[in-house]
């Protein structure tokens, strides 16, 4: 045999080992670009994406299941992501200094107290309502805002609190919701029905949008939803929410409605999120989740729907 002959490998029916090892490297590169092709579609990393939702759900289920502080804890770190990654955006974008530390502290106070008073914690709730406790706490961080901000001089004053006072309306409030339901005598149930209807719309419109989307939704503030998207993420919403309220022995229809109506709110919360990333001239907020963008970008859908959430299951759902 010459001595520039290539070898054969026995295990490859004949074929020499380079031209395997070609036909290997060809098979991955068309897989690769096929993933880049639907990352590309989708506007974010595919897989990374489904390891973090998948990681966050599971940390989110392991805290309704033993530990219901550990879930308002959970659900308060968010939020305070999204105060701080605001804050950041409107300090580098538009100039506004809005008034970082009582939001923080406030923020997180207002949340647990919220619980706290709803039921979570007994002995507060005999004191305060969940009302007064959400009626302090606003006023009190308002008044907060109002006194941190004075010592920056009236320059830019009213510009500032107000960015304060959006912060504060966007997460602390709408997301006080989430407590409110937490601390029903089936909160955890209902908060899982609530996290399943948003995943089952963010997941299929992503799906549905990926293989199917051409009319776009809102070309000027989101370009990459489409209206067969958030179709698809209806369906999906009703559907795993019919399958979880028959687990937990709900009626259909009554499990159905609220999955709709968190699932149509859903998807205005990411829109309005998203004008608020266009008019900063920002396509995310952060970078903390690979293949989600910031924590806002996570969660955004949340807190837009968890009033509507409340409102829906306190009809349909109600205790006792």
């Amino acid at each position: 045999m010459p001595s520039d002959a290539t070898p054969t490998d026995p295990d490859s029916g004949g074929r020499t080992g380079p031209n395997r090892e070609s036909h290997l490297g060809q098979a991955a590169e068309s897989v690769n670009r096929h993933i880049e092709a639907i990352n590309q579609r989708a506007g974010r990393n595919l897989l990374a994406s489904l390891a973090v939702a998948i990681g966050l759900i599971a940390v989110a289920g392991a805290a309704l299941l033993w530990c219901r502080w550990g879930f308002v804890l959970l659900v308060g770190l968010a939020l305070l992501g999204g105060v701080w990654e605001l804050n950041r955006a409107l300090r580098r974008q538009a100039g506004l200094r809005p008034a970082l530390p009582p939001l923080m502290v406030g923020g997180l106070l207002l949340l647990g107290g919220v619980y706290a008073a709803s039921g979570g914690w007994p002995a507060l709730a005999a004191l305060w309502s969940a009302g007064d406790v959400l009626l302090g706490g606003l006023a009190l961080t308002t008044l907060a805002c109002l006194v941190w901000r004075l010592p920056g001089g009236t320059e830019g004053y009213l510009r500032d609190i107000a960015a304060s006072l959006f912060i504060l309306a966007y997460l602390p409030l709408l997301g006080s919701a989430i407590m409110v339901t937490l601390a029903q005598p089936d909160g955890s149930q209902r908060i899982a029905l609530f996290i399943v209807s948003v995943v089952g719309c963010d997941t299929g419109a992503y799906v549905t949008g990926v293989l199917f989307g051409r009319r776009r939704m809102a070309p000027r503030i989101s370009p990459g939803k489409t209206w067969e998207g958030t179709i698809g993420g209806l369906v999906w919403a009703g559907g795993l929410g019919v399958g979880w309220g028959w687990f937990c022995q709900i009626e259909w229809w009554r499990a159905l409605v609220v999955a709709l109506a968190v699932a149509v709110v859903s998807v205005l919360g990411d829109l309005v999120e998203s004008a608020v990333k266009r008019d900063l001239g920002l396509k995310d907020l952060g970078h903390l989740l690979p293949g989600h963008g910031g924590i806002m970008d996570r969660i955004d859908s949340y807190v837009v729907a968890a009033p509507v959430a409340w409102l829906a299951m306190a009809i349909c759902l109600p205790v006792g």
